[in-house]
């Protein structure tokens, strides 16, 4: 805006506008039943109509300029609000995913009274482990320990390896080294888990220590 009342565009607009206002006085001053007057009439007419489009039309400028910084206003309210919305709208989806772990909690903690758990967040991987192992944000200072299983929604995700004093370092259950018991829920025959590099690809283990008359089939359900 301040570019527009220095430039040569706004500097020609008010001298055209200054000499129709000084046509217009002098035609306003003459305005007898003469001829005179009736001569400067015809010779004015067309300028007082410039004179009156030329002053509409910077009206309407400013008032296009006026409108125009409404909307520009509406628009960073709007933008405020977008953001506003999507901020809440994180905050709904984390509070959300907290509420369905607390449900799982629960959930675990009714079946199993004496369990004592300890929540921590993934905070890294670790570079060193090709089988998925990872980071959490608690340790030795919390009451973790080595062997320790750490799960998920009601699953089991991995077991504790390393334990540091605020960190531990976790090993995927689909890791070659980890093991544990494991059940078809249908038939009840249970086994133990075991995986390899080519399982791990496809996240899948086995479940080994069946019997050779095992009645566990493609599509049983087993649970740790």
């Amino acid at each position: 805006m301040k570019y527009f009342f220095k430039g040569r565009l706004f500097k020609a607009v008010s001298i055209i506008v200054i000499a129709l206002l000084i046509v217009m006085i002098i035609a306003a001053s003459t305005h007898t039943d003469t001829g005179t007057s009736s001569f400067f009439g015809v010779i004015l007419s067309p300028f007082q109509k410039l004179a009156s489009s030329v002053g509409n039309g910077i009206g309407g400028f400013f008032s296009d300029l006026a409108s125009a910084g409404e909307k520009s206003k509406e628009i960073e309210e709007l933008k405020s609000q977008l953001s506003e919305l999507e901020k809440q709208l994180v905050d709904y989806e984390s509070d959300k995913i907290e509420l369905q772990m607390y449900k799982s909690y629960l959930g675990i903690k009714e079946n199993h009274p004496d369990y004592v758990f300890t929540f921590a967040e993934v905070v890294g991987l670790d570079r060193a482990n090709a089988y998925g192992s990872f980071v959490i944000n608690k340790g030795s200072l919390s009451g973790i320990e080595i062997n320790y299983p750490v799960v998920s929604d009601n699953y089991l995700v991995g077991i504790v390896s390393r334990v540091e004093p605020t960190y531990s370092v976790v090993k995927c259950i689909l890791d070659p080294s980890v093991s544990v018991g494991a059940y078809d829920t249908r038939t009840r025959e249970y086994g133990y888990t075991s995986g390899d590099a080519s399982l791990f690809s496809k996240g899948c283990l086995y479940l080994d220590d069946l019997s050779k008359d095992s009645m566990v089939s493609a599509g049983s359900i087993v649970c740790t």
